[in-house]
């Protein structure tokens, strides 16, 4: 049996995982050694937040819900008044209605 040199031999290759990205050095996205961020990064959505902006950002989630609170109810108003006047109106006709009734009845036995 002849054994393959060194030289016909298949260089051995580094298998990086799929999940792995290679970045340079100097990238500029590579997370600083004095903590700080870039606003592009995504670990400035974690739920690791400072006590201010937890503040800030519940008190936009709070007004917010308010706006919504106060559009619903304004939809809601609009339709009490709507359904009022549908009920009047169907009222209205069953009394018309009861009086054609009436009416047809009175000529029927003449």
């Amino acid at each position: 049996m002849d054994k393959k040199s060194a030289e016909t031999r298949p260089s051995r290759t580094l298998k990086i995982p799929k999940e792995t990205k290679a970045v340079r050095r100097d990238d500029p996205n590579l997370e600083l050694l004095d903590g700080e961020l870039s606003d592009t990064d995504p670990r400035r959505m974690s739920p690791r937040r400072d006590e201010k902006s937890t503040e800030r950002l519940s008190g936009e989630a709070a007004k917010t819900l308010e706006e919504e609170r106060k559009s619903a109810e304004q939809t809601f108003s609009r339709l009490r008044e709507e359904i009022s006047e549908l009920e009047s109106g169907i009222k209205q006709q069953e009394e018309n209605n009861e009086w054609v009734t009436q009416e047809i009845n009175k000529l029927s036995k003449k």
